[in-house]
């Protein structure tokens, strides 16, 4: 009787630290605590102002020739910027909807400024504040002699038209002709009549693609992925990431868990999740969205000098609406592609996705800094011309699709890097990435050979 006693009690104190594993690995916890819950107070990066989260996509100056073409990245995309906002800053309302306000026929643009992430505009924002808010896709400035017109573009406002007083864009003009002064126009851009004629090709150009007139040459990178701070990352994840479950992976990855959310580190990266969070929805404005996209970045990780805000974008899944930003790096104005971009996705309770792959480039020795700063790691590549870069994706299109293709919607073209290789040894690999028909074609910028998605990092 006493042995099956004992046996009982043995069973039940199994059960029970059963159970309390359970609940402390997957369990709700009482709202009591939930609500005490306070993360510790760590020291991470401070938010980016909007001035420097949000700035064009590309800046574009014609020329007689063809144009000049500036991205993320650029030195002369800098100086360009930092101008053109300061001068947006000090426009009040003057802007107009009245074509009496438009340049005239004969004026010829000077500059064209595109935002793919809109720029937002009117109170409370640093650019044109005496505007009702709202947000601007494109920016043009046009110029006859000594006079000059600023016209901006979105698609709810359509276009407006502003002529400021003699001398007011002295700076910028004056930064533009710096600019190229000495320098023929190095990009053309792609229109049906030049694909005709250099592929006989009928080919429809769905958007503005801008592609280099003469031979180019493009380094090969050498990587390596970004250096977080693990315990600083996990502290801005988890109330006490040491009661979080640890489950170590096969591939080298670490899982921690609380039950509710989960933290994916790997040696290039990070996944995190908050499923419950999902659920929400968002009142957020888009200006506030943006501001929202600086704070998780920086607080999570951090924001690198040459990451840049791609988009972002108000999305809606099951019902469900929230916002969706994406990052990307850049070197030397060309955009570094990964496998998995640095993405969140957020809503009124928070923070419930963000993937992070970032990688920059490696530091060599001293002694061999110029050389890295010419070569980068095993020397330059030519780049095949863009009319045999789109041809080769138009064989690859070819191949891939079943069905005859009888019309060619040519969506994007333009010259890349893509990170290839291995976790111990990333490289930054020249590519063009054509998009033709909704169908993307990474090709090696040389010798155009096919880079799949699985050969990416």
């Amino acid at each position: 009787m006493v042995e099956q006693f004992k046996s009982l009690l043995l069973l039940i104190l199994i059960g029970l630290s059963l159970f309390l594993t359970y609940q402390l690995w997957y369990g709700q916890k009482p709202a009591e605590v939930v609500a005490d819950d306070v993360y510790e107070q760590v020291d991470v990066e401070a938010p980016r102002k909007l001035e420097d989260a949000v700035v064009p996509e590309r800046i574009v100056i014609p020329g007689d020739e063809g144009a000049h073409l500036f991205k993320k990245d650029d030195s002369d995309f800098e100086k360009i910027w930092v101008e053109l906002s300061a001068l947006l800053k000090s426009i009040e309302n003057d802007f107009s909807a009245d074509t009496q306000n438009a340049p005239p026929e004969e004026a010829e643009m000077c500059l064209n400024a595109l935002f793919d992430l809109r720029l937002p505009i009117g109170s409370e924002m640093p650019w044109l504040s005496g505007l009702s808010e709202g947000s601007l896709d494109k920016l043009e400035l046009y110029c006859l002699e000594d006079d000059q017109w600023l016209v901006i573009s979105n698609t709810d406002r359509g276009r407006q038209y502003f002529k400021p007083e003699q001398g007011k864009l002295n700076q910028v003009t004056g930064v533009l002709e710096d600019i190229t002064a000495d320098d023929e126009p190095d990009y053309e851009y792609l229109d049906p009549e030049i694909v005709l004629e250099e592929l006989e090709l009928d080919v429809v150009i769905t958007a503005p693609i801008l592609v280099p007139r003469d031979e180019k040459s493009m380094n090969r990178l050498s990587l390596k992925a970004e250096n977080i701070d693990q315990e600083l990352l996990l502290k801005t994840f988890f109330v006490d990431y040491n009661l979080a479950r640890v489950i170590e992976e096969r591939d080298g990855g670490r899982l921690y868990t609380d039950g509710e959310k989960g933290l994916r580190l790997t040696d290039i990266g990070f996944e995190f999740s908050h499923p419950r969070v999902e659920e929400g929805q968002t009142s957020l404005t888009y200006s506030e969205a943006l501001r929202s996209s600086s704070n998780l970045i920086s607080y999570h990780g951090g924001w690198p000098e040459n990451l840049r805000l791609e988009d972002v974008g108000l999305k809606s899944r099951e019902g469900n609406l929230f916002y969706e930003a994406e990052w990307m790096m850049y070197y030397n104005g060309y955009p570094l592609i990964t496998r998995q971009p640095t993405r969140i996705s957020f809503n009124d309770l928070g923070l419930f996705r963000f993937t992070r792959f970032i990688f920059t480039t490696a530091k060599v020795p001293e002694a061999t800094a110029d050389e890295h700063i010419l070569n980068a790691d095993q020397g330059q590549i030519q780049v095949a011309a863009w009319s045999e870069a789109l041809s080769r994706a138009l064989d690859v299109l070819a191949e891939r699709t079943a069905a005859p293709q009888f019309r060619h919607n040519l969506e994007a073209m333009e010259l890349s890097y893509v990170v290839t290789g291995t976790q111990t040894s990333p490289k930054g690999t020249p590519a063009w990435v054509v998009i033709i028909n909704g169908e993307e074609i990474i090709l090696r910028a040389d010798d155009l050979e096919v880079i799949n998605e699985e050969d990416l990092l």
